[in-house]
């Protein structure tokens, strides 16, 4: 493959590097809108660990007393968890992040000690990566990537290799 005159191997990653970008830019957008549907159907973004574990009696009482739903909707009271959460481009993939210190708490579960009595939180997983998007293949499917191949492809031979 030959270049065009002044055209090299950095103007092919820079073509290259956009067309990435802008497939993780969508690959973001489904995975944020899991991440509402998890919210939304109150079970872990992980499809394969089914529902959420429903709240305990003791958790229903307080968000009762707080004027809150006592039942659902499961780790929504204000919208400030939900609206913390970030899904970021990283140079391999994406990755979900929060800055909610009890939003980690949530998502792994949590086993300690509360004015003097053992306390368990259930994990109820909604910072992970869906398990559709583990498979590769299913991955590009889910978001048309060969459409971004294709474009990344056809704007390099317009610009940067001779034909």
């Amino acid at each position: 493959m030959q270049f065009r005159k002044n055209k090299g191997p950095k103007d092919a990653k820079k073509v290259v590097d956009k067309w990435m970008t802008r497939w993780k830019k969508n690959v973001a957008l489904i995975v944020e809108e899991e991440i509402e549907k998890a919210f939304s159907m109150e079970r872990h973004s992980n499809d394969r660990r089914g529902r959420w574990t429903r709240l305990k009696p003791t958790t229903q009482r307080q968000r009762a007393s707080f004027g809150y739903n006592p039942t659902n909707p499961i780790l929504f009271r204000s919208g400030r968890l939900k609206r913390a959460i970030k899904v970021l481009l990283t140079e391999d993939f994406v990755e979900i992040v929060t800055k909610n210190r009890y939003s980690q708490l949530l998502n792994d579960g949590w086993t300690g000690y509360k004015k003097g009595g053992l306390q368990k939180i259930a994990a109820r997983r909604h910072l992970e990566i869906p398990d559709k998007f583990l498979n590769i293949e299913r991955r590009k499917e889910l978001t048309n990537f060969q459409h971004y191949v294709d474009k990344m492809n056809e704007e390099l031979w317009k610009k940067v290799y001779k034909k």
